[in-house]
């Protein structure tokens, strides 16, 4: 039916039918400021999720060699993937406000803005291979001596994956996990921060020094002067491959230089010299491989998770006592968030094993059953995180000095004795905050709450584990089932994968918003089961007066 009604809008719109099968192909006339350009319009998502494809069959006279909005087999980037879709009441005028919008982005691109506009999206058009940057973007420019390229092989699901540090030893051991080589080594590197954003020029892409001398003169000075400064840096420590960082405010590139044919030819005394001589008589002999910098240090991928006005757990020291259900998805969660990283530590800690009725809602799987979860969970965040730092104890906790230099400590026992210890002990000056969370009678909910005020409320002034109570998710009549595990005293109280990670994400969130500063609501809830459930709002509970607890520890 849709189909019929587009057929029927592109014939009205002067378009014929060009091709039926496997999918409908249409072609007709864009007339961008008058000319006639012909194209096609290719319907290849039949279920028309996806927007139709516009492909020029003919480039108007008039656009760049290189120009923006315009893919390398012809297609326009009329509008972004999720930036619009085809409503079905007028799915018909729908693709003819496609067609449009193409006619209009033409119209545009042969007014001149398309240089401009690669700068938007100039990696797309620089088109050079990923550099993953293991160095700080903290770091600021100038010179920097000994660095190295190490390879990740390639596989079925990636081409070869290279990563630039400034320590070679340090940054292959760091990657040995994942089969890291040395490719380059004592390499140099200058970091040169452009002024100007970086776009294309007519003569592209650079392919060699001539061209790349001659982008940069136009794109940025200070550019400029820094491939000059790198030309001279390589004659003054006697080195043929060089490597060119520019961090522009709309993106970075970066460039490795091969010198080692004009270090042969070029006969000079000074670097000033050699650099002349380079840029005026041999710049063709240079070639230069463009590379797409990525950053992964610790410190890049960190910001991405972090809304404006975060501050994530990085450089602090943080003990998650607990490694099960709960504490498995949260000390995954606690590193995403910095823990472990920038100077910072997180201690594990846990003095169980891990069984087979554990599989079924913890984050580690088959291959650690029979290790200490501690020690287990430790091994798989270091594979999946370069240089976190991390420290296992696989003891019952029995006194307090394994928090001794701790910033935070991350109760996810979900033992109400364990928590009550720990909640007396901070109230009483030993211990730093304390994150406490749980999964709510079997899986009614999750709850965690943040102690970090001896004024506040107890872990007992809660009442949470009481149906009914103001602060707990399960009504009065609410009836936890056990079951017995198989064996004396062991009690199974079932609950479902989502909810132990639904409270490890609640306190995974308010760490963050200790660590940013943000105190308030200490206790945070999730209602999953809505059948025996009820709501419990963001609150900052008061000590109840007659709390036992409180006055004692008092």
């Amino acid at each position: 039916m849709e189909l019929s009604r587009i057929h029927s809008a592109l014939i009205g719109y002067g378009y014929e039918l060009q091709q039926s099968m496997p999918y409908p192909i249409y072609k007709g006339l864009l007339r961008p400021k008058g000319e006639e350009v012909p194209i096609r319009i290719h319907f290849s998502d039949v279920s028309l999720v996806s927007l139709p494809s516009i492909e020029l069959v003919e480039r108007p006279v008039g656009l760049p060699k290189v120009c923006a909005h315009i893919n390398p087999y012809g297609f326009l980037c009329y509008l972004g993937r999720d930036q619009a879709y085809l409503p079905r009441g007028n799915i018909g005028g729908a693709v003819v406000g496609c067609l449009e919008l193409a006619q209009r982005l033409l119209e545009r691109l042969l007014d001149g803005d398309s240089l401009i506009d690669t700068r938007d999206e100039f990696l797309v058009y620089w088109g050079g291979g990923d550099l993953l940057l293991d160095i700080p973007q903290s770091r600021s420019e100038g010179l920097y001596e000994h660095c190295s390229i190490i390879t990740l092989p390639k596989n079925d699901a990636r081409e070869e994956i290279w990563i630039l540090g400034s320590d070679e030893e340090a940054l292959v051991a760091r990657y040995e996990n994942w089969g890291g080589q040395e490719a380059y080594s004592n390499l140099i590197l200058r970091v040169v921060d452009s002024v100007s954003s970086l776009g294309v020029s007519e003569e592209w892409p650079p392919t060699n020094l001539q061209q790349l001398s001659t982008w940069l003169k136009v794109a940025d000075y200070k550019a400029h002067g820094g491939l000059m400064s790198v030309l001279k840096d390589a004659y003054r420590l006697r080195q043929n491959l060089v490597l060119l960082l520019v961090r522009a405010p709309n993106c970075s590139c970066a460039v490795l230089l091969n010198l080692s044919v004009v270090n042969k030819i070029v006969k000079a005394r000074t670097p000033d010299q050699f650099m002349r001589s380079v840029l005026r008589s041999y710049p063709r002999n240079v070639k230069v491989s463009r590379l797409s910098p990525i950053p992964i240090d610790a410190e890049s991928w960190l910001s991405r998770n972090l809304m404006e006005g975060y501050k994530s757990l990085a450089g602090k020291n943080i003990a998650l006592v607990g490694c099960g259900a709960i504490g498995g998805y949260l000390s995954d969660l606690l590193v995403k968030s910095g823990a472990g990283f920038l100077g910072g530590s997180l201690i594990l800690i846990d003095d169980d094993d891990l069984s087979m009725g554990n599989l079924g809602r913890h984050f580690l799987g088959f291959e650690y059953i029979g290790q200490d979860k501690a020690s287990a969970l430790s091994l798989e965040l270091r594979n999946k995180y370069p240089e976190v730092k991390l420290h296992a104890y696989s003891d019952r906790v029995k006194n307090l000095s394994v928090f001794s230099e701790v910033d935070l400590v991350v109760d996810a026992t979900g033992s109400e004795a364990f928590s009550q210890y720990l909640g007396e002990n901070f109230i009483s000056g030993n211990l730093p905050p304390i994150v406490f969370s749980w999964v709510v009678g079997a899986g009614c909910g999750a709850q965690a709450y943040l102690l970090h005020e001896r004024e506040q409320a107890c872990v007992s002034c809660l009442e949470h584990t009481k149906p009914g109570g103001q602060l707990s998710v399960m009504r009065r009549e609410y009836e936890m089932k056990v079951k017995n595990a198989g064996a004396c005293g062991d009690w199974l109280v079932p609950f479902s994968a989502p909810a132990a990670l639904h409270a490890a994400a609640l306190a995974a969130e308010i760490a963050l918003d200790w660590s940013s500063g943000i105190f308030k609501p200490t206790l945070r809830s999730i209602t999953l089961d809505y059948a025996n459930g009820k709501q419990v709002k963001p609150i900052s509970p008061r000590q109840r007066a007659n709390c036992e607890v409180c006055s004692r520890s008092h």
